[in-house]
């Protein structure tokens, strides 16, 4: 089914990349609030290397079996049918210091999670592509990314950006990710162990792109620093003032650089705290990546005022129409070419999303890859899925894409 997806994507897919801010694909690149397909799906991937991402983020956690796999944390009941297939092995843990009910990674086998298959998370079970793709082994996501990078001509290009997730709970029970984390890399091309255990990176043209590590925790990313060569990433928690606080001073932006080479800030601080944090954090060295944008062009502009290098995206292709459009040299119109204010726009200055005319395609006018991923969709879905929800999943793309920044 993968080999499907990635074919018919490449027939009609040109990557769309550019110069300055880059974009991190988060759990794929088309997820969280705004996602139309399982989000650390192979559909999930596929468009986010399609739509120009330079790195695809996965997160990853530990099976019973101590298998690493790739989901958004250790509860399956979010993102697959997990409650109908293993009804009774719901459970409540203190995980944090909290009570949490669900079902987890960690008390499930690697083989019952290949079992299930995936939901989109922003639609209640109800999504167009839910019950189609498994859960990936990160070593089968990796070697899916090669397989992505091959078909996108994008080879030694598409990076990972793999999160280690839950790091300290995961050891607590026995069943550590930092071994199992850096030996997925090396067996997927990205290092080479030397006899003393360090992995060190390849410069063979073996992998599809760079591996940068991220975690919230400092202990993974120092295992990380001190086993490979890997670009490193802190990220700084959400919660506000506590995220703040944490990097205040110069001091404490220079304590972060004694393990990491990137730092991860929250957009949602808000622009005060983002812009103090990011301006501490390039004096001591380390460059800024932003955390997470969505359908809004305005954290965009921000990021690239600021120097900040990097994104996470929600949603892959808004964010390859907002950096686009952002690259478009600006001129005021000539006089003459200003329309009146009682001027009806002809048809062909419709905005995208309108319902297409008889006769039209019914994919409307996009720049970019836009078009060319709704068409795709279209095709993969009528393969897999039949007509109906081609329709619903159309109707919920266009919704998300991204026109024109005002002002």
């Amino acid at each position: 089914m993968q080999s499907l997806l990635v074919a018919l994507l490449s027939v009609v897919l040109l990557a769309q990349r550019g110069e300055g801010l880059s974009i991190v694909g988060h759990r794929g690149g088309f997820s969280d609030n705004t996602s139309y397909v399982p989000e650390h799906s192979a559909a999930a991937y596929a468009l986010g290397a399609y739509a120009g991402v330079a790195y695809l983020e996965p997160d990853v956690v530990s099976t019973k079996d101590h298998e690493l796999m790739v989901m958004h944390g250790n509860d399956l009941g979010g993102t697959s049918d997990v409650a109908e297939k293993f009804p009774e092995r719901v459970a409540t843990k203190v995980i944090s210091g909290k009570n949490v009910t669900g079902y987890f990674t960690e008390d499930f086998t690697w083989a019952e999670i290949s079992t299930l298959r995936l939901r989109a998370r922003a639609y209640g079970g109800q999504g167009a592509l839910d019950g189609i793709y498994p859960f990936f082994r990160f070593s089968e996501m990796l070697e899916f990314t090669k397989t992505l990078a091959r078909e996108t001509n994008r080879w030694g290009e598409l990076g990972v950006y793999p999160e280690l997730k839950m790091p300290t709970y995961f050891r607590s029970l026995g069943l550590p990710l930092e071994e199992k984390y850096l030996q997925a890399a090396a067996d997927a091309g990205y290092c080479t162990f030397d006899e003393a255990g360090f992995c060190a990176s390849t410069t063979n043209g073996e992998a599809p792109g760079p591996f940068i590590a991220q975690s919230f925790y400092s202990a993974p990313l120092k295992y990380i620093q001190s086993h490979s060569e890997f670009q490193r990433v802190v990220l700084i928690t959400s919660v506000v003032p506590r995220g703040p606080d944490k990097i205040k001073t110069a001091a404490q932006a220079e304590a972060y650089a004694k393990y990491a080479d990137i730092v991860a800030l929250p957009i949602s601080w808000g622009a005060e705290n983002f812009t103090r944090a990011t301006l501490l954090a390039q004096a001591a060295g380390l460059e800024v990546h932003g955390w997470t944008t969505d359908v809004d062009p305005a954290p965009y502009r921000m990021l690239v005022d600021l120097g900040v290098t990097a994104t996470f995206s929600n949603n892959a292709n808004f964010a390859d129409g907002v950096l686009q459009q952002m690259r478009q040299p600006q001129s005021e119109p000539d006089d003459d070419d200003a329309p009146d204010d009682d001027d009806a726009p002809d048809d062909d200055d419709a905005p995208c999303g309108d319902v297409p005319t008889e006769g039209s395609t019914g994919v409307p006018h996009h720049h970019g890859t836009g078009i060319a991923i709704g068409m795709v969709i279209g095709g993969v879905l009528g393969v897999l899925v039949g007509a109906g929800p081609v329709q619903v999943l159309r109707a919920r793309y266009n919704s998300n894409r991204y026109h024109d920044i005002e002002g």
